[in-house]
């Protein structure tokens, strides 16, 4: 069915845009709430297309809406997002606004801002997020970004004032029997606030997984402090309650490969001629481990370590050293020493992210 997508004048100088949802799941994400998002799925299922008309969708509707696009690395982000994004947002509806991809910037027509950012250099990234107002947000392939700057970016959200809520959106709201409930401090009608994440699966132990997946035990787990709305006089207080990812909305939308109906039988035919790890996690985006299981270290494997413990390993064992080079994920390297009875003791461990080659070399040999 076709969906019709409500620009206004003031963005789209040719009207409104009429345009197919590619999956059915497409349509859920579309109609989901402002609630934590994660577009969970395969290659070519459609997850950064439908993340990008939702976003777009609220820039337009909100006049002065301001967002974050964001993806670890830039050439990624330049290549395969905003490139993403253009294909929706067409040259009208920036016509009269700017758009400058060197200093990462898009300002629409009616003076919504999206701002890309990439988030491979720790330094600057640190420095820019406390800064940061935005009224939405969406990170691409957040399996590559951490769990720590996902909440950083979050903490920013519904800062920016500079934002007009249409009187007729209050209205079709109320008349659906749905008041609106979004003030700020001062009681200002704001906009809603959005966060999107997209990704491919990953292991069970991922953030994204123990926050969004309705199968993990930690997305039930009442652990995160309530708080009231506070007042124009009074910042918010906790109210002594606990709740969950599940209370606070977060979701996941699993999207296949195979679920998209404008994917090519060519396309198609490529995915799943690979292997069925591949299939499970890039075509049917299961989540977990394609490769085998993941094993738990219990308490009884854990020896107390000692300094004269290690020098007894490495004088009397037969020594290896094993390391999981990460691009995007974080660079493992373990040392263990094996004994005359065929037992493998770890001894020592490094665990790095975000570091060159010649940088992990140094600390590695040290």
């Amino acid at each position: 069915m076709a969906a019709r997508s409500t620009i206004n004048r003031t963005t789209a100088l040719k009207g409104p845009e009429v345009w197919q949802f590619s999956s059915p799941e497409q349509r859920i994400a579309w109609k989901h709430g402002p609630t934590p998002l994660c577009l969970s799925g395969g290659f070519g299922a459609g997850k950064s297309v439908i993340a990008c008309r939702k976003i777009l969708r609220l820039m337009d509707a909100f006049p002065g809406f301001r967002v974050v696009v964001a993806r670890r690395r830039w050439v990624h982000l330049q290549k395969t997002t905003m490139a993403t994004f253009f294909k929706v947002c067409k040259p009208e509806m920036y016509s009269e606004g700017r758009r400058s991809d060197s200093e990462k910037i898009l300002r629409l027509n009616n003076g919504s801002e999206l701002l890309w950012m990439h988030l491979e250099d720790g330094e600057e990234v640190a420095n820019i997020i406390p800064g940061l107002e935005i009224n939405a947000l969406f990170i691409d392939q957040a399996e590559e970004v951490d769990e720590e700057i996902y909440d950083k970016l979050c903490s920013r959200l519904g800062r920016w004032d500079r934002v007009t809520v249409p009187q007729q959106i209050i209205d079709n709201e109320t008349s659906q029997g749905r008041p609106w409930k979004w003030f700020n401090q001062r009681n200002e009608v704001i906009p809603p606030a959005y966060a999107i994440i997209a990704c491919n699966p990953d292991n069970e132990m991922h953030w994204i997984y123990r926050r969004f997946h309705p199968e993990s035990s930690e997305h039930f787990e009442k652990k995160i402090p309530e708080y009231d709305s506070g007042s124009s006089t009074e910042p918010p207080k906790p109210t002594g309650n606990l709740l969950s990812y599940n209370d606070l909305g977060y979701k996941m939308i699993t999207m296949t490969s195979t679920s998209n109906k404008f994917l090519t039988k060519q396309n198609i035919s490529a995915l799943l001629a690979n292997d069925e790890s591949f299939i499970k996690r890039y075509v049917r985006g299961e989540w977990g481990s394609p490769e085998g299981t993941i094993h738990i270290v219990t308490n009884h494997s854990v020896i107390p370590g000692t300094q004269e413990m290690v020098d007894y390993l490495v004088r009397t064992c037969k020594l290896l050293r094993v390391m999981d080079y990460g691009d995007s994920a974080p660079t493992a390297v373990g040392w263990a020493a094996v004994d005359v009875d065929g037992n493998v003791i770890f001894y020592r461990e490094y665990y790095q992210p975000d570091r060159l080659i010649s940088e992990h070399r140094i600390a590695i040999d040290q």
